[in-house]
């Protein structure tokens, strides 16, 4: 009797790890520590089990305690990972903003150099682009390094802790 209520746990064990969600951060939503406990405290209950349940009882055991080793080495992959891309994206940003600075600072060295000879804004669109020239440039591109930034900060970079 006590193998089928092992098997009828394993069995229920391994739907409910199948068809849980992944909560993002590569664990189940299924306290396994707790379902050992529990296996553990029905087993101490009542008449001592046979051999064969034993047996059944300490092969689940290990295995349960076998995928739970996996689960953690592979939560530990997962977040390496994210580690190391999230420190590429970080620097791919600062590559774009900083290279935005340095042409808003051309820009407003150009225009502060040509004051007096630099004509109007003057806006070209063409099928083959857009030419914009204006004194204001770096201004602009100032303006979109930081909000780009700014963005990046707020939306995509944001430090969470994990719990």
């Amino acid at each position: 009797m006590r193998f089928l209520i092992v098997m009828h746990v394993l069995v229920l064990m391994l739907c409910c790890s199948a068809f849980s969600q992944d909560n993002g951060q590569g664990s189940l939503n299924i306290d396994l520590g707790a379902v050992a406990r529990k296996f553990d405290s029905s087993m101490l209950k009542g008449t001592p089990p046979s051999v064969a349940t034993q047996a059944a009882y300490d092969s689940a055991y290990i295995s349960l305690m076998h995928f739970m080793i996996r689960q953690q080495a592979r939560t530990e992959e997962v977040l390496a990972w994210q580690t190391t891309s999230s420190r590429i994206i970080f620097a791919v940003v600062l590559l774009i903003v900083f290279t935005g600075l340095v042409f808003s600072g051309i820009q407003f060295y150009h225009s502060a150099k040509s004051k007096f000879n630099t004509p109007a804004s003057e806006l070209e669109m063409s099928v083959k682009g857009l030419k914009l020239h204006s004194s204001v440039l770096g201004l602009m591109i100032l303006a979109m390094s930081v909000a780009f930034f700014y963005l990046y900060l707020h939306y995509v970079y944001p430090v969470s802790f994990i719990k």
